[in-house]
């Protein structure tokens, strides 16, 4: 049962989930189409095209003319709107003119009727049955049913591109690109060089690993270029403060993809409390400053966050909602052990960032500066087109990097009374190989075998204590 909503209520929801798009509204509190701002637009496309951006769902003659979706949560919230409820408000007295030449040749604005009778009585308005978050990619995916809604044309997709997607609609950027790069190819030899302190900056953060590097500017390919594709790979970033974690991220999220389908924060209630909405229809999330504590609470929600097709979220006062799920998560870390890692996890991947860029005067300055050139976000997108060209249906967790930092934290969930035995049975070995005298071998194994004399209760005493300085089994070739 669909409870009825008027159509200020509508509006208002519509408002709510469109608001930095749709700043024409007057008023947040009112949240409703200006007809002060539709009378300034004066011709029919115009206000048209401004009306529509809050009546997603149209039909015509006595059918509900609006369906208003909370498209966060992918899910009916109103029906019931007919053209009287439409003619009682202040929209009715909006009328279209239309700029036209006079007997006497002149031009004038004419008018042609009331905006609300026009609309009604036109059969190329948008009319769809339901809406839905279906990014590019969405082709690739696993679950059935959005591979079917993206074909499906009674769809309202509320994907519309990323930030730098709109940027190649401008010749005059598109033109000005291409002269860069046959500067850039005549004078350097490489015409990428405008984003050369981008890429370094990513291979700084990759700690100067080449296999880290790859990983990094392929998931970052796999985000932009397929962003319905999870890589299922949740990558920690480890180092000492001011190395330019945040500084590449929020270039990507915030200048690449655009804040609509970026979410940063260091609360993690904005990524786990129940009743938080900041994931839905989101490419990209920075998890800022996560500790050991607070992943060792989360590690179970975060796996489902990068993995699950689909995601449910309780808001307020609200019942359950499931949502499509497509966000590729990153998370930033100062101390030594970010999170717990167990030992092969194919979903977490930490690597530890290189200091370089604090060394090189002015580094982070321009690189931040070259983030904010639209000619080289345009840029970055091509290289990852035509350079990197990533495979959207690599196997992201078979192929994460295992440095040495990622190896020691998934060492150091591995229980001590596990550890001790490994620890034995190294010692054990080695002595055999050593060729070491039979009645050593038997002083080391008969514990095992008798567990008389506390002699075992000993030999794990010591093996703590050298654990906890750094020693046992993670330091053995």
């Amino acid at each position: 049962d669909r409870k009825k909503y008027t159509v200020s209520t509508l509006w208002d929801i519509a408002y709510r989930y469109n608001r930095m798009k749709y700043n024409e509204a007057y008023s947040i509190d009112l949240g409703q189409p200006c007809s002060i701002v539709m009378t300034q637009l004066r011709t029919y496309p115009a206000i048209k095209k401004y009306w529509e951006n809050f009546a997603y769902y149209v039909c015509g003659g006595k059918q509900p003319l609006v369906y208003i979706k909370d498209y966060k949560y992918n899910e009916y919230i109103g029906d019931g709107l007919n053209g009287a409820d439409l003619a009682k408000k202040e929209w009715a007295i909006v009328n279209v003119w239309e700029f036209v030449e006079d007997e006497k040749g002149k031009m004038v604005w004419v008018k042609k009727g009331n905006f609300i009778s026009m609309w009604m009585a036109d059969v190329y308005k948008k009319k769809y049955t339901y809406i839905d978050f279906l990014p590019k990619g969405t082709e690739l995916r696993e679950d059935k049913t959005a591979r079917i809604r993206i074909k499906d044309a009674n769809i309202k997709n509320s994907y519309e591109g990323l930030e730098v997607d709109h940027l190649f609609n401008n010749e005059d950027l598109v033109e000005e690109l291409e002269l860069m790069k046959t500067k850039y190819e005549k004078e350097n030899g490489d015409k990428w060089f405008g984003i050369r302190r981008i890429l370094s900056l990513i291979w700084f953060l990759s700690g100067s690993d080449k296999a880290s590097y790859d990983f990094i500017i392929e998931f970052i390919a796999l985000t932009i270029e397929y962003p319905a594709v999870q890589a299922k790979v949740f990558i920690v970033f480890k180092s000492i403060p001011g190395v330019g974690k945040n500084i590449l991220w929020d270039g990507i999220g915030r200048s690449i993809i655009g804040t609509d389908h970026y979410v940063s924060s260091a609360s993690e209630n904005v990524f786990f409390d129940k009743h938080t909405t900041e994931m839905c229809n989101k490419i990209l999330g920075m998890m800022n400053e996560i500790s050991y504590s607070m992943m060792c609470k989360h590690m179970n929600h975060t796996k489902s966050l990068i993995t699950e097709p689909e995601i449910s979220v309780n808001p307020k006062n609200e019942k359950i909602r499931t949502f499509r799920n497509n966000i590729n998560i990153v998370g930033a870390c100062n101390s030594d052990t970010p999170l717990p890692v167990e030992s092969g996890d194919r979903r977490i991947s930490v690597i530890e960032c290189s200091p370089t860029g604090q060394h090189i005067p002015g580094f982070f300055k321009d690189t931040i500066d070259d983030m904010d050139s639209d000619i080289n976000k345009m840029m970055f997108r091509q290289y990852l087109q035509e350079v990197i060209n990533v495979n959207p249906q690599k196997n992201f967790q078979f192929e994460r990097p295992k440095g040495e930092l990622h190896k020691r934290i998934a060492n150091q969930g591995i229980p001590l009374a596990i550890k001790f035995f490994k620890d034995l049975l190294w010692r054990f070995t080695n002595n055999s190989c050593n060729s070491s005298n039979k009645d050593n071998i038997e002083d080391l194994i008969e514990p095992l075998d008798t567990l008389e004399g506390g002699r075992i209760f000993k030999q794990f005493q010591k093996f703590t204590e050298r654990s906890k300085e750094g020693g046992g089994i993670e330091n053995k070739k």
